[in-house]
């Protein structure tokens, strides 16, 4: 789905996930963060949202990366120019990169494909790591 504020409410955790189609570590990592949303929301947590920011050529390989690929995530429109802003706020300067942020839009997990990765070995890890993401990002109860 495109992204939309609307969708978003106090309660959720926002993460960027900076990736692309053509990028043998993303193909790696976006399995992995694609089966901790989906441990999240299968134990009935479905305030992690996943907004896909896309380093892809076109629209259609962004679209078609989504679809085998990740989970029923959020995106930023191609080519909108949004990949450029939100890559220069967040000093992105490599993919993949997971930007967690707060509700005034500061990054607040530094290392949040690693603690992933750390985390998708173990459910309890997987619950621990998003608390603290929400702890950090000043999300509300779910």
């Amino acid at each position: 789905k495109p992204f939309d504020t609307q969708q978003l409410s106090p309660s959720d955790v926002i993460a960027f996930y900076f990736s692309a189609h053509w990028c043998p570590p993303c193909r790696q990592f976006t399995p992995v963060l694609k089966k901790f949303v989906e441990s999240l929301q299968g134990a009935g947590d479905h305030s992690l949202k996943v907004i896909f920011v896309s380093s892809d050529k076109s629209e259609s390989e962004m679209w078609q990366y989504m679809y085998e690929a990740h989970g029923n995530w959020l995106a930023v429109a191609c080519g909108s120019g949004g990949k450029d802003q939100l890559s220069s706020r967040y000093q992105v300067s490599g993919i993949p990169s997971l930007v967690v942020i707060n509700q005034v839009g500061q990054s607040v997990a530094p290392n949040a494909v690693q603690q992933v990765f750390q985390a998708s070995q173990n459910s309890t890890q997987i619950f621990k790591t998003l608390y603290e993401w929400r702890i950090a990002s000043g999300a509300g109860p779910v």
